[in-house]
């Protein structure tokens, strides 16, 4: 779950600082997939980036050693599916 789920950003962020604690120095771990295919018509890319920028800060604050994976939000624009969009030009 993420915070468009409704369980807030203080949780989301809460759970990920829990999870990147608990696997640190596993080296079995090596990435973490902050949301699957975050699908939702209501959090355009800029807040989703934002939020990702915090739990990626949050998560590395505990273990460097963590890949952040951030996967772009879907749009339906004129019949079309894109994914990723907006997702160039954000670090």
């Amino acid at each position: 779950m993420s915070p468009e789920q409704g369980i807030g950003i203080d949780k989301w962020l809460a759970d990920w600082v829990t999870l990147a604690t608990r696997y640190k120095g596993n080296a079995t771990v090596m990435g973490a997939d902050i949301h699957n295919e975050p699908h939702t018509a209501t959090v355009t890319w800029d807040k989703w980036a934002g939020w990702a920028e915090q739990v990626g800060n949050a998560i590395h604050a505990v273990n460097l050693d963590v890949l952040i994976v951030v996967e772009g939000v879907e749009v339906f624009n004129r019949g079309r599916l894109k994914r990723g969009v907006g997702i160039l030009g954000r670090p």
